[in-house]
């Protein structure tokens, strides 16, 4: 079984953001911005509330704001998917297929976010592990299974005998995303090429590593 290189596939993923960087940061930027503005109106309406009503709502409007944000993360993935495949979308295309491929993601990501979480509060290291093994899981629940359980097998067995690939798409994520919390430049450089990359990097790894595994 041949080793997939890190290298290889974050080159192309950058050559590929390049390709289609005005579409791609457009849909990000869109979904930033639809997000910023809902988080303004949901603040101002946290302002009608007072005491236990006060408490209570800012849990609801917490959970709507997740709700949203994970949208959000199933449309990038879902584009990079989508544009892998050489498919003419548009971004109403995205968000519409997203939407109704929502009953999928949202229980994946709660499940990857909970395995993950645990393997992290029980012990560090165990989570560098966890989280390259089951990253795949994002992109598999919108190709293959509906089933979050299925998502997460599928891509431990995908990921088996490459987690060095999988390890470093983890790991560069991680630090991008640290670069993207620097106010102003982080944000500009988040939306127009760190989050486009993170996503199209983990489409590409699961397309390499399905070449082994069908």
């Amino acid at each position: 079984m041949r080793e997939t290189s890190f290298k290889k596939i974050a080159v192309k993923s950058w050559d590929e953001v390049l390709d289609y960087w005005i579409f791609v940061s457009t849909l990000v930027l869109t979904l930033t911005l639809a997000l910023y503005f809902i988080r303004y109106f949901l603040l101002l309406a946290l302002n009608l509330f007072h005491g236990e009503w006060l408490i209570f709502f800012s849990i609801v409007f917490l959970l709507i704001e997740v709700v949203l944000v994970i949208f959000a993360i199933e449309c990038i993935i879902l584009c990079s998917i989508l544009l892998h495949e050489k498919k003419r979308i548009s971004i109403l295309d995205v968000i519409q297929d997203s939407y109704e491929k929502y009953y999928r993601f949202l229980p994946t990501i709660l499940l990857f976010i909970v395995v993950s979480a645990v393997s992290l509060i029980l012990f560090v290291i165990p989570a560098f592990f966890v989280v390259p093994k089951y990253s795949l899981s994002l992109v598999i629940c919108l190709r293959e299974s509906n089933d979050p359980v299925r998502a997460l097998k599928r891509s431990a067995k995908l990921t088996r005998g490459n987690f060095p690939a999988s390890f470093w798409v983890v790991i560069t994520s991680a630090i991008l995303f640290l670069v993207i919390r620097i106010p102003i430049v982080g944000w500009l450089f988040g939306v127009f090429f760190a989050v486009p990359f993170i996503a199209n990097t983990l489409v590409l790894l699961y397309y390499e590593l399905k070449k082994t595994y069908v």
